[in-house]
């Protein structure tokens, strides 16, 4: 290396060369070559550093005021390595936005997203220039996927036609699962079923409360109920529910009042006198809905004061393993 110094760009190496001549002569000559290194970068690495390289942008929305769809689809992202061909990413408040160089890779991430949350896709371009004699056009493609404002543990309300659709479930349900569609139960009858795509986006209906309205209460009695099946009930998974009629109070009043309640909850399977259970208090809730929801069959006028969601196991400490994380960039 040149200079004396390994860490230089420039290397020297001493060639001879020879060849024989005429009549057995050998001509020898040697000489110093001098090579320079020079770094250089791929083409996809080059045009993701360079301004523009972008032709395709999916910004993805959900207009609700946490992040927990988003932080679940990090995860989910990471482990299906469904970022490889993404330029940069962009954090907003409600969303992220992802860029790619093709077309055809922005369409790709947009079926992956599909199979995950329910989304609704709304697909526009700018032309950024054009040969007219040559009939070509470049674009700029813009996707907006807004995910459906539901999470789980979430109380729903459906509409009245959506909830005859579904085998005539009971309007009020919680959402038990979020996949590429709302997986429902009842939680006074354990009947379950999924709102798909197609249907929510028709209805629209919105989340009546969610898990940061959660309450904790104490288990006091568990009274397992004769579980009933309608004939057109739809029930998946084996019917691992069970319904049973609990005493509970909250976790706040205990040793300042004797206030109790009783409800029927699906929760039957796993809860035992003495645990903590998470649940919505129906008390004080405006229910602001098309039509009154006292006056549903189902209750007979009289409407449950409030509804047990999941059992409380309580934090188990520190992790050992820590959660990765997208390579994101924020957005001023």
């Amino acid at each position: 290396f040149g200079f004396g110094l390994s860490h230089s760009m420039r290397l020297k190496i001493k060639i001879t060369i020879q060849k024989e001549v005429m009549n057995g002569a050998i001509l020898q000559q040697a000489t110093v070559v001098d090579f320079i290194i020079r770094n250089l970068q791929c083409k996809n690495c080059e045009a993701s550093y360079a301004q523009g390289a972008w032709h395709a942008v999916v910004q993805v929305r959900q207009r609700v005021n946490h992040k927990r769809t988003f932080f679940y689809l990090e995860q989910i992202i990471l482990k299906h390595d469904a970022q490889a061909d993404c330029l940069r990413i962009v954090t907003f408040r409600d969303g992220m936005d992802f860029y790619f160089k093709e077309k055809n890779q922005a369409l790709r991430f947009n079926d992956f997203l599909s199979c995950h949350v329910p989304t609704k896709v709304k697909y526009s371009r700018k032309l950024v220039s054009a040969d007219h004699c040559s009939n070509v056009g470049d674009f700029k493609h813009n996707f907006l996927i807004d995910i459906a404002p539901i999470c789980k543990d979430d109380l729903l309300v459906l509409p009245a036609d959506l909830a005859r659709n579904l085998s005539n479930i009971s309007r009020v349900v919680l959402v038990k699962r979020v996949g590429a569609g709302l997986h429902v139960i009842d939680p006074f009858t354990a009947e379950r079923n999924e709102v798909n795509t197609e249907k929510y986006w028709r209805y629209g209906f919105q989340a009546v409360l969610n898990s940061r309205q959660l309450i904790r209460y104490v288990v006091l009695a568990v009274e397992p109920l004769l579980q009933t099946q309608r004939p057109s009930a739809r029930v998946r998974g084996g019917g691992k529910m069970r319904l049973a009629e609990c005493v509970v109070a909250r976790e706040d009043d205990l040793g300042a009042n004797d206030s109790q309640f009783s409800c029927v909850s699906h929760l039957g399977h796993i809860l035992n006198e003495g645990d903590i259970v998470l649940g919505y208090d129906l008390t004080n809730i405006n229910w602001n809905i098309d039509e009154e929801i006292k006056d549903m069959k189902q209750f007979q006028g009289n409407m449950p004061d409030l509804i047990l969601v999941r059992k409380f196991y309580g934090s188990k400490g520190e992790r050992r393993w820590g959660l990765k994380q997208l390579a994101v960039e924020t957005a001023e």
